[in-house]
């Protein structure tokens, strides 16, 4: 699943936080703000995480010996570290 776009995980955080009724009051422009860097922290958390595959995921591979070039050809599972 490719992970959604900033502005849409802060309308999420947004929509979050305003349904939290000590929340509700700081309603605004700075929450707003706060949302947007929030996300975007977020996301470049998880962009910057190593993701580590299980091995024996099943591969093609065509060209010579010294020249081999392949593709997975099933999903596979990972982990993000």
């Amino acid at each position: 699943m490719p992970l959604p776009p900033a502005s849409t995980l802060s309308t999420t955080l947004n929509l979050a936080m305003l349904a939290e009724p000590e929340i509700m009051a700081v309603d605004g422009p700075a929450l707003d703000k706060f949302c947007d860097v929030l996300a975007q922290v977020m996301i470049s958390l998880i962009q910057s995480g190593t993701v580590t595959v299980a091995a024996g995921i099943p591969v093609t591979t065509a060209g010579g010996p010294s020249s081999q070039t392949g593709a997975t050809t099933a999903t596979g599972t990972g982990s993000i570290a």
